[in-house]
Protein backbone atom coordinates (compact mmCIF):
# COMPACT_ATOMS: atom_id res chain seq x y z
CA UNK A 1 0.00 0.00 0.00
CA UNK A 2 1.55 2.99 -1.37
CA UNK A 3 -0.07 5.52 0.45
CA UNK A 4 0.55 9.30 -0.15
CA UNK A 5 1.54 7.86 -3.84
CA UNK A 6 -1.21 9.95 -5.41
CA UNK A 7 -2.32 13.87 -4.44
CA UNK A 8 -3.18 16.44 -6.35
CA UNK A 9 -1.17 19.29 -5.33
CA UNK A 10 -3.95 22.36 -5.85
CA UNK A 11 -5.90 19.75 -2.91
CA UNK A 12 -2.76 19.83 -0.86
CA UNK A 13 -2.58 23.35 -0.86
CA UNK A 14 -5.87 24.25 0.03
CA UNK A 15 -5.67 21.73 2.71
CA UNK A 16 -2.53 23.19 4.00
CA UNK A 17 -3.71 27.12 4.23
CA UNK A 18 -7.21 25.60 5.59
CA UNK A 19 -5.38 24.18 8.85
CA UNK A 20 -3.01 27.09 9.00
CA UNK A 21 0.10 24.49 7.48
CA UNK A 22 1.61 26.13 5.22
CA UNK A 23 5.26 25.44 4.86
CA UNK A 24 4.90 21.53 5.13
CA UNK A 25 6.39 19.96 2.38
CA UNK A 26 4.73 17.71 -0.04
CA UNK A 27 5.78 14.13 0.38
CA UNK A 28 8.49 12.87 -1.87
CA UNK A 29 7.23 9.09 -2.30
CA UNK A 30 5.49 6.45 -0.53
CA UNK A 31 8.93 4.77 -0.66
CA UNK A 32 10.33 7.43 1.22
CA UNK A 33 7.55 7.73 3.60
CA UNK A 34 6.39 4.22 4.00
CA UNK A 35 9.61 1.99 3.18
CA UNK A 36 9.40 -1.02 4.35
CA UNK A 37 7.13 -3.73 2.43
CA UNK A 38 4.06 -5.12 5.20
CA UNK A 39 3.41 -8.99 4.84
CA UNK A 40 0.58 -8.38 6.41
CA UNK A 41 -2.29 -5.87 8.11
CA UNK A 42 -0.66 -6.88 11.33
CA UNK A 43 2.96 -5.44 9.85
CA UNK A 44 1.20 -2.57 8.50
CA UNK A 45 0.01 -2.11 12.25
CA UNK A 46 3.59 -2.63 13.62
CA UNK A 47 4.94 0.31 11.43
CA UNK A 48 7.37 1.82 13.13
CA UNK A 49 7.99 4.79 10.89
CA UNK A 50 6.03 7.76 12.35
CA UNK A 51 5.95 9.66 9.13
CA UNK A 52 3.90 6.61 7.60
CA UNK A 53 1.95 6.79 10.75
CA UNK A 54 1.12 10.57 9.99
CA UNK A 55 -0.65 9.44 7.30
CA UNK A 56 -3.41 7.63 8.86
CA UNK A 57 -6.97 9.24 9.71
CA UNK A 58 -6.73 7.65 13.43
CA UNK A 59 -3.66 6.43 14.83
CA UNK A 60 -4.12 3.36 17.55
CA UNK A 61 -1.26 2.94 18.69
CA UNK A 62 1.77 0.93 17.53
CA UNK A 63 0.91 -2.69 17.10
CA UNK A 64 -3.04 -1.75 17.84
CA UNK A 65 -6.04 -2.43 15.56
CA UNK A 66 -8.94 0.26 15.37
CA UNK A 67 -11.92 -0.58 17.74
CA UNK A 68 -15.08 0.92 17.51
CA UNK A 69 -14.65 3.25 20.20
CA UNK A 70 -11.53 4.46 18.46
CA UNK A 71 -13.80 4.86 15.33
CA UNK A 72 -16.33 6.96 17.61
CA UNK A 73 -13.34 8.79 19.42
CA UNK A 74 -12.94 10.38 15.66
CA UNK A 75 -17.15 10.93 14.75
CA UNK A 76 -16.68 14.54 14.02
CA UNK A 77 -13.66 14.07 11.46
CA UNK A 78 -15.90 10.85 9.88
CA UNK A 79 -19.04 12.97 10.15
CA UNK A 80 -17.10 15.90 8.00
CA UNK A 81 -16.53 13.44 5.14
CA UNK A 82 -20.51 12.16 4.89
CA UNK A 83 -20.57 9.16 7.54
CA UNK A 84 -23.07 9.17 10.04
CA UNK A 85 -23.38 8.31 13.73
CA UNK A 86 -25.61 5.08 12.85
CA UNK A 87 -23.05 4.03 10.53
CA UNK A 88 -20.41 4.53 12.40
CA UNK A 89 -22.28 2.22 15.18
CA UNK A 90 -23.37 -0.25 13.26
CA UNK A 91 -21.36 -1.48 10.19
CA UNK A 92 -20.19 -4.42 10.30
CA UNK A 93 -16.41 -5.40 11.13
CA UNK A 94 -15.56 -7.61 8.59
CA UNK A 95 -12.24 -9.32 6.49
CA UNK A 96 -12.04 -7.79 2.98
CA UNK A 97 -9.57 -8.72 0.35
CA UNK A 98 -7.87 -6.22 -1.27
CA UNK A 99 -7.31 -5.26 -4.74
CA UNK A 100 -11.51 -6.21 -4.12
CA UNK A 101 -14.84 -4.40 -4.41
CA UNK A 102 -14.01 -1.25 -3.01
CA UNK A 103 -12.91 1.73 -4.49
CA UNK A 104 -8.76 1.62 -4.64
CA UNK A 105 -8.63 5.35 -3.86
CA UNK A 106 -7.82 6.11 -0.41
CA UNK A 107 -8.35 9.25 1.67
CA UNK A 108 -4.92 9.70 4.18
CA UNK A 109 -4.19 12.56 6.53
CA UNK A 110 -1.64 15.27 5.71
CA UNK A 111 1.26 14.75 8.02
CA UNK A 112 1.84 16.50 11.51
CA UNK A 113 -1.57 16.86 11.71
CA UNK A 114 -2.63 14.56 14.57
CA UNK A 115 -4.17 15.33 17.74
CA UNK A 116 -4.50 12.71 20.34
CA UNK A 117 -4.09 9.82 17.70
CA UNK A 118 -6.67 11.49 15.67
CA UNK A 119 -6.50 13.75 11.83
CA UNK A 120 -7.05 17.17 13.07
CA UNK A 121 -8.25 18.15 9.49
CA UNK A 122 -11.60 17.64 8.89
CA UNK A 123 -12.13 19.29 4.95
CA UNK A 124 -9.76 18.51 1.81
CA UNK A 125 -8.58 14.88 2.62
CA UNK A 126 -6.07 13.90 -0.15
CA UNK A 127 -6.50 10.74 -1.36
CA UNK A 128 -3.86 8.07 -2.67
CA UNK A 129 -3.67 4.36 -4.13
CA UNK A 130 -3.65 0.90 -2.39
CA UNK A 131 -0.83 -0.82 -4.78
CA UNK A 132 2.37 -1.50 -4.00
CA UNK A 133 2.89 -2.06 -0.04
CA UNK A 134 2.38 -5.17 0.56
CA UNK A 135 4.79 -8.58 0.10
CA UNK A 136 1.66 -10.29 -1.22
CA UNK A 137 -1.44 -9.68 -2.92
CA UNK A 138 -4.41 -9.49 -2.05
CA UNK A 139 -4.11 -8.85 1.14
CA UNK A 140 -6.84 -9.31 3.95
CA UNK A 141 -7.81 -6.61 5.44
CA UNK A 142 -10.28 -5.63 8.97
CA UNK A 143 -12.24 -3.27 8.21
CA UNK A 144 -15.65 -1.40 8.70
CA UNK A 145 -18.33 -1.87 5.62
CA UNK A 146 -21.17 -1.21 4.84
CA UNK A 147 -22.43 -0.89 0.99
CA UNK A 148 -19.52 -0.33 -0.72
CA UNK A 149 -17.72 1.99 1.82
CA UNK A 150 -15.87 1.07 4.66
CA UNK A 151 -12.94 2.22 7.22
CA UNK A 152 -9.58 0.54 7.96
CA UNK A 153 -9.47 -1.13 10.78
CA UNK A 154 -5.52 -0.89 10.93
CA UNK A 155 -5.24 2.98 9.80
CA UNK A 156 -8.75 4.82 9.82
CA UNK A 157 -8.13 5.55 6.14
CA UNK A 158 -11.52 5.13 4.21
CA UNK A 159 -12.43 4.56 0.15
CA UNK A 160 -13.32 7.55 -1.73
CA UNK A 161 -15.41 8.47 -3.88
CA UNK A 162 -17.85 7.79 -1.52
CA UNK A 163 -20.59 5.41 -2.98
CA UNK A 164 -24.11 6.67 -1.67
CA UNK A 165 -23.63 6.37 1.83
CA UNK A 166 -26.21 5.22 3.91
CA UNK A 167 -26.42 3.47 7.09
CA UNK A 168 -27.56 0.32 8.67
CA UNK A 169 -30.69 -0.05 9.94
CA UNK A 170 -31.24 -2.89 12.64
CA UNK A 171 -34.77 -2.98 14.08
CA UNK A 172 -36.16 -4.08 16.98
CA UNK A 173 -40.47 -4.77 15.56
CA UNK A 174 -43.90 -5.27 17.67
CA UNK A 175 -46.70 -7.73 16.96
CA UNK A 176 -49.77 -6.39 19.10
CA UNK A 177 -53.26 -8.68 19.39
CA UNK A 178 -56.25 -9.11 21.22
CA UNK A 179 -55.60 -12.06 23.36
CA UNK A 180 -59.32 -12.74 23.38
CA UNK A 181 -58.86 -16.11 25.86
CA UNK A 182 -56.28 -14.64 27.89
CA UNK A 183 -54.17 -17.70 27.34
CA UNK A 184 -51.12 -15.36 25.95
CA UNK A 185 -50.43 -16.94 22.62
CA UNK A 186 -52.25 -15.43 19.68
CA UNK A 187 -54.78 -18.01 18.45
CA UNK A 188 -57.05 -18.39 15.50
CA UNK A 189 -59.47 -15.37 15.59
CA UNK A 190 -57.84 -13.12 17.54
CA UNK A 191 -57.38 -9.60 15.56
CA UNK A 192 -54.58 -7.68 15.73
CA UNK A 193 -54.84 -4.38 17.44
CA UNK A 194 -54.61 -1.10 15.78
CA UNK A 195 -53.48 1.95 17.49
CA UNK A 196 -50.83 0.78 20.45
CA UNK A 197 -48.68 3.08 21.41
CA UNK A 198 -45.16 1.55 22.34
CA UNK A 199 -42.13 3.48 23.79
CA UNK A 200 -38.17 2.30 23.27
CA UNK A 201 -36.38 3.70 26.63
CA UNK A 202 -32.99 3.33 26.71
CA UNK A 203 -31.15 2.57 29.99
CA UNK A 204 -27.58 2.47 28.71
CA UNK A 205 -25.63 3.37 25.64
CA UNK A 206 -22.46 0.81 24.87
CA UNK A 207 -20.14 4.07 24.08
CA UNK A 208 -21.50 6.63 26.67
CA UNK A 209 -22.69 8.87 23.74
CA UNK A 210 -26.14 9.24 24.43
CA UNK A 211 -28.29 9.33 27.92
CA UNK A 212 -30.83 7.23 28.97
CA UNK A 213 -34.43 7.83 28.40
CA UNK A 214 -36.89 8.03 25.90
CA UNK A 215 -35.58 6.96 22.51
CA UNK A 216 -38.60 6.36 20.14
CA UNK A 217 -42.24 6.35 20.37
CA UNK A 218 -44.29 4.15 18.08
CA UNK A 219 -47.90 3.54 17.04
CA UNK A 220 -49.58 0.02 15.40
CA UNK A 221 -50.86 -0.22 12.49
CA UNK A 222 -53.57 -1.75 11.41
CA UNK A 223 -52.11 -5.10 11.11
CA UNK A 224 -51.06 -4.35 14.86
CA UNK A 225 -47.48 -3.63 14.02
CA UNK A 226 -45.04 -1.64 14.56
CA UNK A 227 -40.57 -1.10 14.07
CA UNK A 228 -38.51 0.81 16.00
CA UNK A 229 -35.68 1.58 13.16
CA UNK A 230 -32.71 2.05 15.39
CA UNK A 231 -30.49 3.13 13.08
CA UNK A 232 -32.75 5.98 10.98
CA UNK A 233 -34.09 6.75 14.81
CA UNK A 234 -30.43 7.93 15.75
CA UNK A 235 -30.53 5.08 18.73
CA UNK A 236 -27.19 3.87 19.06
CA UNK A 237 -25.47 0.45 20.97
CA UNK A 238 -27.32 -0.34 24.25
CA UNK A 239 -29.82 -1.70 26.41
CA UNK A 240 -33.17 -0.85 25.99
CA UNK A 241 -36.70 -1.36 26.85
CA UNK A 242 -39.90 -2.10 24.70
CA UNK A 243 -43.17 -0.33 27.25
CA UNK A 244 -46.32 -0.13 25.94
CA UNK A 245 -48.65 2.86 26.86
CA UNK A 246 -51.10 1.37 29.30
CA UNK A 247 -55.09 1.76 28.20
CA UNK A 248 -58.31 1.75 30.67
CA UNK A 249 -59.38 -1.52 30.97
CA UNK A 250 -57.22 -3.39 29.10
CA UNK A 251 -54.19 -6.24 31.24
CA UNK A 252 -51.24 -8.09 29.44
CA UNK A 253 -51.24 -11.20 29.01
CA UNK A 254 -47.96 -11.90 27.61
CA UNK A 255 -44.55 -11.46 29.44
CA UNK A 256 -42.89 -8.65 29.37
CA UNK A 257 -39.91 -7.90 27.56
CA UNK A 258 -36.56 -8.27 29.11
CA UNK A 259 -33.90 -5.41 28.26
CA UNK A 260 -32.76 -5.72 24.75
CA UNK A 261 -28.95 -5.61 24.10
CA UNK A 262 -28.31 -4.26 21.35
CA UNK A 263 -24.56 -4.31 19.98
CA UNK A 264 -22.62 -2.37 17.42
CA UNK A 265 -21.35 -3.90 14.15
CA UNK A 266 -24.95 -5.91 13.34
CA UNK A 267 -25.74 -4.04 10.52
CA UNK A 268 -29.02 -4.39 8.98
CA UNK A 269 -32.07 -7.19 10.51
CA UNK A 270 -33.97 -7.27 13.57
CA UNK A 271 -32.41 -7.49 16.83
CA UNK A 272 -35.74 -8.59 18.46
CA UNK A 273 -38.97 -9.33 17.62
CA UNK A 274 -42.03 -8.78 20.52
CA UNK A 275 -45.22 -10.27 20.24
CA UNK A 276 -47.56 -8.61 22.91
CA UNK A 277 -50.98 -9.60 23.71
CA UNK A 278 -53.93 -7.81 25.64
CA UNK A 279 -57.40 -8.73 27.30
CA UNK A 280 -60.27 -6.62 27.34
CA UNK A 281 -61.50 -6.56 31.36
CA UNK A 282 -65.03 -5.54 31.16
CA UNK A 283 -67.03 -4.38 33.78
CA UNK A 284 -69.96 -6.55 34.69
CA UNK A 285 -73.31 -5.51 35.54
CA UNK A 286 -75.72 -7.11 37.84
CA UNK A 287 -79.42 -6.59 38.39
CA UNK A 288 -81.31 -6.73 41.44
CA UNK A 289 -85.40 -7.60 42.33
CA UNK A 290 -87.23 -5.08 43.52
CA UNK A 291 -90.94 -4.47 44.60
CA UNK A 292 -92.00 -0.97 44.83
CA UNK A 293 -95.63 0.26 45.87
CA UNK A 294 -97.66 1.90 43.45
CA UNK A 295 -98.06 5.38 43.40
CA UNK A 296 -95.20 5.77 46.24
CA UNK A 297 -92.02 7.19 45.50
CA UNK A 298 -89.27 3.74 45.21
CA UNK A 299 -85.45 5.05 45.99
CA UNK A 300 -83.22 1.97 46.04
CA UNK A 301 -80.23 0.03 44.41
CA UNK A 302 -81.70 -1.25 41.07
CA UNK A 303 -77.92 -2.66 40.23
CA UNK A 304 -74.58 -3.66 41.35
CA UNK A 305 -71.33 -3.54 38.94
CA UNK A 306 -67.53 -4.81 39.12
CA UNK A 307 -64.79 -3.41 37.79
CA UNK A 308 -61.59 -5.43 37.45
CA UNK A 309 -59.28 -2.58 38.16
CA UNK A 310 -58.93 -2.59 42.14
CA UNK A 311 -58.60 1.40 41.96
CA UNK A 312 -61.31 2.31 39.55
CA UNK A 313 -63.70 4.85 40.95
CA UNK A 314 -67.37 6.46 41.13
CA UNK A 315 -66.44 8.87 39.54
CA UNK A 316 -65.17 6.78 36.06
CA UNK A 317 -68.41 5.99 35.46
CA UNK A 318 -72.16 6.81 34.84
CA UNK A 319 -75.65 5.09 34.78
CA UNK A 320 -78.96 5.12 33.29
CA UNK A 321 -82.51 3.54 33.99
CA UNK A 322 -84.62 2.83 31.86
CA UNK A 323 -87.72 1.86 34.29
CA UNK A 324 -89.35 -0.28 31.69
CA UNK A 325 -93.12 1.61 32.64
CA UNK A 326 -92.71 3.91 29.65
CA UNK A 327 -91.42 6.93 31.24
CA UNK A 328 -87.95 8.91 30.04
CA UNK A 329 -85.01 7.32 31.54
CA UNK A 330 -83.41 8.81 34.17
CA UNK A 331 -79.95 8.77 35.95
CA UNK A 332 -78.58 6.82 38.44
CA UNK A 333 -76.26 7.52 41.50
CA UNK A 334 -72.71 5.07 41.41
CA UNK A 335 -70.98 4.50 44.92
CA UNK A 336 -68.49 2.07 45.75
CA UNK A 337 -69.07 -0.52 48.87
CA UNK A 338 -66.08 -1.18 50.88
CA UNK A 339 -65.79 -4.41 49.61
CA UNK A 340 -65.08 -2.85 45.95
CA UNK A 341 -69.06 -3.36 44.57
CA UNK A 342 -70.11 -0.74 42.64
CA UNK A 343 -74.08 -0.10 43.46
CA UNK A 344 -76.70 2.00 41.29
CA UNK A 345 -79.37 3.88 43.29
CA UNK A 346 -82.32 5.21 41.53
CA UNK A 347 -85.81 6.98 42.41
CA UNK A 348 -88.90 6.47 40.80
CA UNK A 349 -92.66 6.19 40.81
CA UNK A 350 -94.35 3.62 39.27
CA UNK A 351 -98.34 4.30 38.73
CA UNK A 352 -99.75 0.98 38.40
CA UNK A 353 -99.27 -2.06 40.46
CA UNK A 354 -97.60 -5.14 37.64
CA UNK A 355 -94.75 -6.66 36.50
CA UNK A 356 -92.30 -4.67 34.86
CA UNK A 357 -88.31 -4.72 34.16
CA UNK A 358 -86.01 -2.06 34.24
CA UNK A 359 -82.48 -1.86 32.34
CA UNK A 360 -79.84 -0.31 34.05
CA UNK A 361 -76.64 0.40 31.30
CA UNK A 362 -72.99 1.64 33.07
CA UNK A 363 -71.23 3.26 30.74
CA UNK A 364 -66.68 3.66 31.32
CA UNK A 365 -66.38 7.56 30.93
CA UNK A 366 -63.08 6.79 29.49
CA UNK A 367 -63.52 3.81 27.35
CA UNK A 368 -66.82 4.20 25.90
CA UNK A 369 -66.48 0.49 24.78
CA UNK A 370 -66.53 -0.38 28.24
CA UNK A 371 -70.18 -0.96 28.80
CA UNK A 372 -72.31 -2.97 31.04
CA UNK A 373 -75.87 -3.55 31.05
CA UNK A 374 -78.24 -5.09 33.65
CA UNK A 375 -82.20 -6.58 33.95
CA UNK A 376 -83.71 -5.62 37.16
CA UNK A 377 -87.19 -7.63 38.03
CA UNK A 378 -89.74 -4.99 39.10
CA UNK A 379 -92.76 -6.39 40.81
CA UNK A 380 -94.83 -3.36 41.73
CA UNK A 381 -97.44 -3.97 44.25
CA UNK A 382 -101.26 -2.40 44.78
CA UNK A 383 -101.69 0.28 47.08
CA UNK A 384 -103.76 -0.26 50.48
CA UNK A 385 -106.91 0.03 50.39
CA UNK A 386 -109.09 1.87 53.23
CA UNK A 387 -112.28 2.10 53.93
CA UNK A 388 -114.18 4.87 55.35
CA UNK A 389 -116.98 4.60 58.03
CA UNK A 390 -119.83 2.76 57.42
CA UNK A 391 -122.76 4.78 55.85
CA UNK A 392 -125.76 4.54 57.47
CA UNK A 393 -129.32 4.56 54.95
CA UNK A 394 -133.06 4.90 55.27
CA UNK A 395 -135.08 2.88 53.01
CA UNK A 396 -138.59 2.16 52.11
CA UNK A 397 -139.65 -1.74 52.30
CA UNK A 398 -140.81 -2.53 48.83
CA UNK A 399 -139.74 0.91 47.23
CA UNK A 400 -136.74 0.80 44.84
CA UNK A 401 -133.56 2.29 46.33
CA UNK A 402 -130.16 4.23 45.09
CA UNK A 403 -127.79 5.75 47.25
CA UNK A 404 -124.43 6.08 48.42
CA UNK A 405 -124.08 3.51 50.46
CA UNK A 406 -119.70 3.45 51.34
CA UNK A 407 -116.55 5.26 50.58
CA UNK A 408 -112.85 4.03 50.55
CA UNK A 409 -109.45 5.99 50.03
CA UNK A 410 -106.43 4.59 48.48
CA UNK A 411 -102.96 5.02 49.19
CA UNK A 412 -101.92 5.09 45.36
CA UNK A 413 -102.42 9.68 44.53
CA UNK A 414 -102.40 8.32 40.85
CA UNK A 415 -105.35 6.17 41.22
CA UNK A 416 -108.77 6.65 39.54
CA UNK A 417 -111.95 5.36 38.84
CA UNK A 418 -111.03 2.53 36.09
CA UNK A 419 -108.74 1.26 38.28
CA UNK A 420 -111.88 -0.73 40.83
CA UNK A 421 -115.21 -2.22 40.64
CA UNK A 422 -117.16 -2.76 43.62
CA UNK A 423 -120.13 -5.45 44.50
CA UNK A 424 -122.76 -4.79 47.12
CA UNK A 425 -124.22 -7.25 49.49
CA UNK A 426 -127.68 -5.74 50.60
CA UNK A 427 -127.56 -8.32 53.76
CA UNK A 428 -131.38 -9.50 52.50
CA UNK A 429 -130.34 -12.80 51.52
CA UNK A 430 -130.82 -11.44 47.81
CA UNK A 431 -127.99 -11.86 45.13
CA UNK A 432 -125.16 -9.31 45.49
CA UNK A 433 -125.35 -6.06 43.19
CA UNK A 434 -122.52 -3.55 41.05
CA UNK A 435 -121.72 -0.71 42.57
CA UNK A 436 -120.41 2.23 41.14
CA UNK A 437 -117.57 3.75 41.75
CA UNK A 438 -117.20 7.67 41.43
CA UNK A 439 -114.73 10.45 42.35
CA UNK A 440 -111.41 12.15 41.41
CA UNK A 441 -108.18 10.94 40.99
CA UNK A 442 -106.29 9.76 43.76
CA UNK A 443 -109.95 9.82 45.50
CA UNK A 444 -111.90 9.43 47.97
CA UNK A 445 -114.15 7.14 46.03
CA UNK A 446 -117.58 6.78 46.44
CA UNK A 447 -119.75 3.56 45.80
CA UNK A 448 -123.14 3.86 44.53
CA UNK A 449 -125.91 0.84 44.50
CA UNK A 450 -129.36 0.75 43.71
CA UNK A 451 -131.88 -2.14 45.17
CA UNK A 452 -135.60 -2.45 46.07
CA UNK A 453 -135.68 -4.39 48.93
CA UNK A 454 -132.93 -2.86 51.15
CA UNK A 455 -132.60 -3.99 55.02
CA UNK A 456 -128.93 -3.30 55.52
CA UNK A 457 -125.82 -2.61 53.15
CA UNK A 458 -122.20 -3.68 53.21
CA UNK A 459 -119.24 -2.92 50.85
CA UNK A 460 -116.68 -5.02 49.73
Amino acid sequence: MRLLRRWPSTLLVLALATTGLIGVGRPASAESVCPNLWANQQVMADEPAPACRATWLVDPGRGNFLTRADLLRAHQLYEAQGFTMPWLWYAPQQPVSFPGPFPQDWTSCPTLTHVNGVCATTTGLPSNILVDNFSARPVVMSVFAYQGNFVSAVCGNFGVPLQPLTAPVPVITVHKFNDLNGNGVQDSGEPPLAGWTFQLIRQSSLFGDQGPGLADTQVTDGNGDLTFRLGADDAGPGTYLVQEVSQDDWVMTTTASPPIVVRDGIGDGPVANLTVGNTFQAITAAGTTIAPTEGVAFTGTVATFTDPDPAGTPAEYSATIDWGDGTPISDGAISKTPEGTFTITGSHTYTDEGAATATVTIHDIDNPANTATAATTVTVGDATLSADTPTSITAVEGAGFTATVGSFTDANPGSTITDFTASIDWGDGTSSSGGTVSGPTGGPFTVTGTTRTPRKAAIR
